[in-house]
Formats: structure tokens, C-alpha cells, sequence
């Protein structure tokens, strides 16, 4: 849901460790090196003479955090205002038997739009999940010897397939498809493969702050148009980069399910303290 994703962003800004930083004009001016004292700071840049507390500011930032992370880029919604949603303080004490659930419950992606780009990543990493278990591991061990050649034999599948989708009128020149990316071309290795380079991938958002001249606004084009926010009365030209895509070797297959073993085991560790 989306209050998850303003938790999430909250969770970055108070203990951004190396998961979370702010850049303005290509100099870092938030991270884990930097008091919080910063971070309001640059609200109070962003947001200047408006009259909003420091917590009005805050809930506005990780609103526009979440409508970019949400955004479907094919559409162009520059009128539709967005509503601030805020996250409320639970000061109950929770049930101990209870505090895996929020965690643990099933992700349902329906919520996310297709063309988004939290939609976008956990479809590719979808393909993990969906070829772990049927991987031949034969196939795996024949690329020992250049263990990053399958990279330019998935380069070929997919400019094939593209070239097929094309005469067949089904291609699209756009860098957010409406359609969902197809992986059919793909075997279950190399589906695995592809899916991996996005588990620990980043998402770099950029956002410029309209002036509210309408001048302005008519001066961009219809592609421009489509990156455009609003929320609470301003609006924001933004953008979302999906970088740190690195390729995986054969290697990393053995050693994420070694991974996933000893978090099953932590898991049911944890599970077993708790109804003690």
C-alpha cells in the first residue's frame, strides 16, 4: 500500500546508512554523515516562505517521493493534485506474537501501476523467484569460463525478439512500455540471471520545482509534460534512473540460496523465541 512506501521513506531519512542520499546541484547535502538537522534544512530550501512546519514539510517530501515511485510515466497527469497522506503514530503496545505479520504478510503489486518504477523492479526481480527452482545448474557451470558471456547471447535473443515485435507491429519506441516486458525468448537460467541484477539495484529520483508561471509550463513539450507532479498546489518536473544493475556470475545463484537458507532458519528461529 502506498502508506508502506511513505514508512519505508521515513525509515531512510531518519537512518540513511548507505541507502539513502540527497544531492543538490551534484553535491551530496544528506547522508549518513550528516545530522538530521540537514535534512530539515533543506526542506526549508525547498519548501521556502510557505509557512509549513517542519513536519508539514516532511510529509510533503516523502509524498512526492512516493507519487514518483508511483508515476506512471505514459500518462500525462500534470492537473491531477495529489492528496498528502500522512502516517499515524501507533503509541499501542503490539501484540509480540504479532510483530512479523506487517513484514511478512504477501506483497500484492496489483496496487502498482504498470509503468511504474517500483512495478518495473520487482517484476524483473519477480523472475527470480519464478526460475529458482528449475534451474539446471549444468547450464550454469558451462559459462565457468567467461562467466558474464550469456550477457551478450541475452543481448541477441532480445534484439531478435524486438526485431519479430516490430514487423509484427507491436513495438513501441519508448523508454517506460505500457506493455509488460516479455522474458519468452529467455531460458530459466538466464531469466534467473536477469532477474538477479536487480536485487540490489538503486533508484536515483530527480525533481525540479515548477515556479508556478504558467509561461514556463506551455515552454515544455509533451514528453516534459509527462513527468510532471503536483501535489498540494506545486508542481515538480521529476524522473526516475534505475542504476547499480550490475550483472551477476554463476556464482551468485548458490550463493543466494545459501542465503535464503539461513534466513528461513533465522526466520523460524525468531518465530520459535517469540511464542515462548
Amino acid at each position: 500500500k502506498p502508506v508502506r512506501i511513505l514508512q519505508a521513506v521515513k525509515g531512510l531519512i531518519g537512518a540513511p546508512q548507505n541507502n539513502f542520499k540527497i544531492l543538490k546541484n551534484g553535491k551530496v547535502v544528506y547522508d549518513d554523515k550528516r545530522e538530521k538537522s540537514m535534512f530539515n534544512r533543506i526542506l526549508r530550501e525547498m519548501f521556502p516562505r510557505d509557512g509549513r512546519t517542519k513536519d508539514e514539510r516532511s510529509t510533503i517530501f516523502m509524498n512526492l517521493i512516493k507519487e514518483i515511485l508511483l508515476k506512471d510515466f505514459t500518462t500525462n497527469d500534470e492537473n491531477s493534485d495529489r492528496k498528502l497522506l500522512s502516517i499515524k503514530k501507533d503509541r499501542k503496545k503490539k501484540d509480540k506474537n504479532q510483530l512479523h505479520e506487517r513484514a511478512c504478510n504477501p506483497v500484492n503489486q496489483q496496487f502498482l501501476p504498470k509503468s511504474c518504477a517500483l512495478r518495473q523492479i520487482l517484476d524483473v526481480q519477480l523472475l527470480v523467484k519464478s526460475s529458482i527452482s528449475t534451474i539446471d545448474l549444468t547450464q550454469l557451470a558451462k559459462s565457468r569460463t567467461d562467466p558474464y558471456c550469456y550477457i551478450d547471447d541475452m543481448y541477441e535473443k532480445y534484439l531478435t525478439h524486438q526485431e519479430h515485435a516490430m514487423y509484427g507491429g507491436g513495438c513501441n519506441s519508448t523508454t517506460w512500455p505500457k506493455e509488460p516486458f516479455s522474458t519468452e525468448y529467455l531460458s530459466e537460467e538466464e531469466k534467473y540471471q536477469l532477474g538477479a541484477t536487480a536485487l540490489d539495484c538503486s533508484i536515483m529520483i530527480t525533481f525540479r520545482r515548477l515556479s508556478g508561471d504558467r509561461a514556463e509550463e506551455n515552454s515544455l513539450n509533451e514528453a516534459a509534460r509527462n513527468h510532471i507532479v503536483s501535489i498540494e498546489g506545486m508542481k515538480f518536473v521529476v524522473n526516475v534512473t534505475i542504476t547499480d544493475l550490475d550483472p551477476k556470475s554463476p556464482k551468485h545463484y548458490a550463493k543466494y540460496v545459501e542465503q535464503l537458507a539461513a534466513s528461513a532458519v533465522a526466520y523460524r528461529d525468531f518465530i520459535s523465541k517469540m511464542r515462548r
